[in-house]
């Protein structure tokens, strides 16, 4: 276990809160040197992009004094990544399946082409839960892109706010089948499709979300979906988008 905090500094090694380092990547580069583990990182600020290591899984919402992960309170205790609109604020490439994970945090404020929250391909399939993503902007993917065979478990997350210029606001999936259960995506903006979630010959399993208030300026403010796209969508709430579900070739199973 590799600890930060605002308060830390990075030639520390974070084997203590009180030795904590300063920056989020540098544990996690600390932690993926020494063959794997957690990243602990306290309530705070970090105005920084990351890229997530293999067998480095990364927690946010500590106080500081913890000394079990089960202590932690990620509500009470925000924990920001905040991109500072210069890219992907996290980015996963070249990972494998739940070999990584991000949980427990405010990923806000990235700016790219995709992904301006959390940037997933090249097979990547980390676990993304416990966050809430929100005013990021991007041409497609706004709060999360997964693509080349990207299938992340999206689970129990706050996607809100996040504005796409082209496609898949909240969530864009190309090429790529991740889990998305049990989030609230909300408010999220496209201006061509999918202000919720977007797929492109991808058969993401998408139930038990709360899918509202999204908008797309041509169709699918909820969810759009074509091209070879088989989505298994259940149990989901989806009202109040700007409209619904919108089939456009694929069969998704409602």
């Amino acid at each position: 276990i590799v600890r930060v905090s605002p308060s830390g500094n990075d030639s520390n090694d974070g084997s203590s809160w009180s030795n904590a380092k300063r920056s989020v990547q540098s544990a996690i580069d600390a932690v993926y040197a020494a063959g794997g583990g957690e990243v602990w990182v306290a309530a705070g600020t970090y105005v920084e992009r990351i890229t997530l290591r293999n067998f480095v899984h990364l927690y946010g919402g500590f106080a500081g004094s913890e000394t079990s992960r089960d202590q932690r309170n990620w509500v009470a205790n925000v924990t920001v990544l905040d991109g500072n609109q210069g890219g992907s604020v996290v980015t996963a490439s070249g990972l494998g399946y739940r070999t990584a994970s991000i949980d427990g945090f405010t990923i806000q404020n990235g700016n790219a082409g995709y992904g301006g929250g959390i940037y997933c391909t090249n097979t990547s399939s980390p676990t993304i839960s416990d966050n809430t993503i929100t005013t990021n902007n991007a041409f497609n993917g706004a709060g999360i892109y997964c693509s080349n065979s990207s299938s992340p478990t999206i689970l129990n997350n706050t996607i809100t706010r996040n504005s796409a210029s082209g496609y898949g606001s909240g969530i864009y999936c190309y090429s790529s089948s991740p889990t998305i259960s049990n989030n609230s995506i909300t408010e999220n903006s496209a201006t061509r499709y999918g202000g919720g979630i977007y797929c492109y010959r991808s058969s993401p399993a998408i139930s038990n979300n709360t899918i509202t208030e999204n908008s797309a300026s041509l169709n699918g403010g909820g969810i759009y979906t074509e091209y070879e796209s088989s989505p298994q969508i259940s149990n989901n709430i989806v009202a109040f988008n700007s409209s619904g579900i919108y089939r456009s070739g694929g069969s998704p199973t409602l």
